[in-house]
């Protein structure tokens, strides 16, 4: 009953991460020293960490307990097993959205339209891009797959309430960074990954506060400014709407108000 803590649901592992050689792709991990530092296997793909009749029943199971289901998927190929088992567990009950795709890095594009119809929603930790960009082009999966990863454009255009997160401890909470990667696409040395998925300062704003009160279930009470809602917000030194991109990062709050309140 407490609306500044509350558990929503519950997450499961679908696969894990591109940096262990357990993320689930279609493409095969590449031979590097990186990789074999890590100790990846040259070649491999990965492995589901759940048998698909288990996540459909586990779906099935969950969201009949009024829980949200949260599933860390990564790879191309566990993306779409995930899906599939959304698909063939039918109808879900409980407040949408029932299931969010966590992570997304490599979700396919093509598959936007069957998120629509699931009613699924993605949350894409964009930062991959700006830190570990080199090693997945260069190290891990190569140019050719790492130049498909995540495409928050292709959500916002299906419609599927698409989020940003920074997977906190793992990189600062800090969303004005988190923007600044949606927008440019690029990695800390400059490669540009996807470039066409970049998303606009209105997305980016939108996927950090709308959309993300939609995943979270609390759309009526948060996430913008209107009447009946908490009134929390931030005032920043600059607007992030004229603010260069490059900068976006800079930016600094003045003031911050909780339920109408200044802190």
């Amino acid at each position: 009953g407490n609306d500044y803590f509350k558990v929503l649901g519950l997450k499961l592992w679908h696969d894990g991460s591109p940096y262990t050689g357990s993320m689930y792709t279609s493409a095969p991990y590449l031979d590097s020293a990186l990789g074999r530092t890590l100790g990846i296997q040259a070649g491999s793909h990965g492995s589901a960490m759940i048998a698909p009749d288990a996540l459909v029943q586990k779906l099935r199971q969950y969201t009949a307990q009024g829980w949200q289901v949260a599933i860390h998927s990564q790879g191309d190929a566990s993306n779409r097993a995930v899906l599939q088992a959304v698909e063939q567990a039918g109808k879900l009950p409980g407040t949408a959205p029932a299931v969010r795709m966590e992570h997304g890095v490599f979700l396919p594009a093509d598959t936007m339209p069957q998120l629509a119809r699931l009613g699924v929603s993605p949350s894409f930790h964009i930062h991959h891009i700006k830190y570990y960009g080199e090693a997945l082009a260069h190290s891990i999966v190569g140019l050719a797959a790492a130049q498909q990863t995540l495409p928050v454009r292709a959500a916002f255009s299906a419609k599927v309430h698409p989020t940003l997160h920074a997977d906190t401890p793992m990189f600062p909470a800090q969303g004005f960074a988190l923007m600044q990667t949606a927008m440019n696409r690029a990695t800390g040395l400059g490669l540009l990954l996807n470039a066409p998925e970049a998303i606009t300062a209105r997305q980016a704003l939108r996927a950090m506060t709308i959309h993300g009160a939609y995943q979270l279930r609390m759309g009526d009470k948060t996430g913008s400014l209107e009447v009946g809602k908490w009134a929390d917000l931030q005032v920043v030194d600059r607007n992030p709407y004229d603010t260069p991109v490059a900068q976006l990062d800079q930016l600094r709050p003045s003031a911050v108000y909780v339920g109408g309140r200044l802190q």
